[in-house]
């Protein structure tokens, strides 16, 4: 189903208020696949930043890269990889039933120019985001735990 415009207007018009109330309910798996509310500073402030930044800009995807500080307070964050050289970004996007999905993907990139990197960590992203975005629900596999925003 595709956003209406009106919808995409009333988004754009209250971006920071619908950001901030998603990153509210937004969840996360742990290792192991436990179910947790992202409470980490950190990690709340990039999902809202990203989220104003979606819903403001026509609800189109969008990744960013993440501090370590932000990936940090992500549950599924693997400190593991961070040794390894990994680095972490952020991407939302909006459903099939134009509700708001993220991934926090860690990602290994390799020795090129940074404008490379971030063409190649943006196609990481944006594939897993968009078999997120084929699922109703916040995050896919999630739709039937959280409650959802009401966007109208």
């Amino acid at each position: 189903m595709a956003m209406s415009r009106q919808l995409r207007k009333v988004m754009r018009r209250n971006a920071a208020e619908i950001a901030q109330h998603t990153t509210r309910i937004i969840y996360d798996t742990q290792p192991g696949g436990k179910l947790v509310r992202i409470s980490d500073a950190s990690a709340l402030a990039a999902l809202e930043k990203a989220f104003t930044f979606l819903f403001k800009n026509g609800c189109e995807p969008v990744v960013f890269q993440l501090s370590q500080d932000a990936a940090r307070g992500f549950p599924s964050y693997r400190p593991d990889l961070l040794k390894r050289g990994y680095s972490a970004w952020l991407g939302v996007a909006v459903d099939q039933d134009d509700q708001p999905c993220y991934v926090m993907e860690q990602i290994d990139l390799p020795e090129v120019d940074p404008t490379t990197q971030r063409r190649m960590a943006e196609q990481v992203a944006l594939r897993r985001l968009s078999a997120l975005c084929q699922t109703s629900g916040l995050t896919g596999e999630w739709a039937e735990t959280l409650s959802r925003p009401n966007l109208s």
